[in-house]
């Protein structure tokens, strides 16, 4: 949807007021104002209005309230004795209100709409009955909130609510919505930033939990400076569009790939947990979400990322910061004291004077003898060196290593490891309980299986090994 219309703006809420053309994309994410400015010198300068700009609030010249946050210059056009043009692109238009002071645009609770969580939910508005002399009754139902946290500052719950219903049954298509959305409250009004940086921590949660993007559709708000006055004074909710994209990505992920739902993160994982450890782990989550968000990295890169993202979670949260190689051993001693003494040289390979890259990923792989990891068609042994053969191959690309570096189909199979070791630590750190986790690896390890069964059925048959025999009509 896209709209353009001419108003009034002030800068800032200054006493000069600008005549301008604002153009809005709501699914491209464009929020765009062009100011003419009329000045009294024969040159204007480029800086006769400010770069960056707080807010501007203004009136459309059909009488609507806006208010624009944010707004960075985009594009300037002076010109000698007649108008110029100051263009800005704003993060944020609340549609309907006309903010007079920037400590007044605070809110105590906003609704962020995502894409691609409404299986992740887990929840449906609409039920279907089968009752005599219908082919079935659908029902809407009243869906209580779902609360994902809360704090002494925050509540973040789920909420699934449904778009206005064409109540005409009088037309040959009737379509009933569904929209889920976070919503996070606040217990002191804040600024928009405070909640999208909370939305972030949640939203990338998601995105781990479905294995795929999911994108800011629409906000909508409550604010202190907006009220209504029935029985009661009651905030209303107002609309505020977004310089996000609203991107039509479906998730890559069935029902069975994903890695838990949110009933599963409301009754056996510990978000407290996940948001205290958070900004240790944040590097790690940062590096995953790239390869989820990207439907278009190469499997190089992939790779790149998922060993970058175990070696920092391994530095981060195993090591607890501290690089020190004399407690790494005492690290690999204990881990040791009731297992195959054998396993400390390829805890150590390549610690000569610091920890190796591989020691940190043969330490992942084994888990503390946990959890087998299935390392497919790779020799389990030879895992962590391998991977990091392929990494220092692509990295600092010494020609002379090519050879020792994966590729083809074991390159696609050291990242699947990799990934759901990367799954593993991760579930553990949320607080599923140990069952859960193992079933979960074990049903990824079971999709790696699978696939590389069918992939090598289908060598197989392009090579001829499988013949097929047919009966032909009429044949003895």
């Amino acid at each position: 949807m896209e709209w353009q219309v001419d108003g009034y703006w002030k800068i800032n809420n200054n006493s000069d007021e600008y005549i301008g053309r604002l153009y809005v994309n709501q699914d491209n994410g464009i929020i765009y104002l062009t100011i003419y400015y009329q000045g009294n010198k024969l040159v204007p300068s480029m800086l006769e209005l400010p770069l960056e700009i707080k807010f501007i609030n203004g009136r459309t010249s059909t009488g609507a309230r806006l208010t624009l946050l944010d707004c960075n210059r985009h594009k300037t056009s002076t010109n000698i004795g007649s108008r110029s043009e100051f263009s800005y692109t704003a993060k944020f238009l609340i549609n309907g209100w006309s903010f007079e002071k920037i400590e007044d645009i605070v809110f105590s609770q906003v609704y962020f709409q995502l894409s691609n969580i409404i299986k992740w939910g887990s929840i449906s508005k609409f039920d279907f009955d089968f009752v005599e002399g219908h082919d079935f009754v659908m029902k809407s139902c009243f869906i209580e909130p779902e609360r994902i946290y809360s704090d002494d500052e925050i509540e973040i719950s789920y909420v699934l609510d449904s778009g206005g219903l064409n109540m005409d049954s009088l037309i040959e298509k009737v379509e009933f919505e569904q929209i889920p959305q976070i919503a996070i409250k606040s217990t002191t009004n804040k600024a928009i930033d405070f909640f999208l940086d909370r939305l972030e921590t949640i939203k990338r949660l998601i995105e781990i939990a479905i294995g795929g993007k999911t994108v800011i559709v629409s906000v909508w708000a409550n604010s202190p400076a907006i009220v209504e006055s029935f029985d009661d004074t009651i905030q209303r909710t107002i609309e505020i569009f977004h310089s996000n994209p609203k991107e039509s990505i479906s998730t890559r992920n069935s029902w069975h790939e994903y890695l838990f739902f949110l009933p599963d993160l409301i009754n056996y994982a510990s978000i407290d947990r996940w948001l205290e450890k958070y900004e240790l782990l944040e590097p790690v989550v940062e590096l995953y979400i790239e390869d989820l968000r990207s439907k278009d990295l190469s499997i190089n890169r992939r790779f790149l990322n998922i060993v970058q993202a175990l070696e920092t979670y391994h530095s981060r949260i195993v090591c607890n910061g501290d690089a020190s190689l004399k407690r790494y051993k005492e690290r690999v001693c204990k881990i040791l004291h009731n297992a195959d003494p054998a396993h400390e040289e390829s805890f150590l390979q390549g610690c000569s004077r610091q920890i190796s890259l591989v020691a940190r990923m043969y330490d992942l792989l084994i888990a503390n003898f946990d959890i087998w990891f299935d390392t497919g068609n790779i020799n389990r042994n030879e895992f962590a060196g391998l991977v990091t053969d392929t990494r220092h191959y692509f990295t600092h690309y010494n020609f002379n290593e090519k050879d020792k570096a994966l590729s083809g189909e074991e390159l696609y199979v050291a990242y699947e490891v990799l990934k759901y070791m990367l799954n593993y630590y991760i579930l553990n750190e949320l607080g599923f309980d140990r069952e859960f986790v193992h079933k979960k690896v074990g049903e990824m390890q079971s999709r790696l299986a699978t696939s590389l069964q069918l992939r090598k059925l289908d060598k197989d048959k392009a090579s001829g090994t499988i013949y097929q025999s047919q009966e032909i009509e009429g044949a003895e």
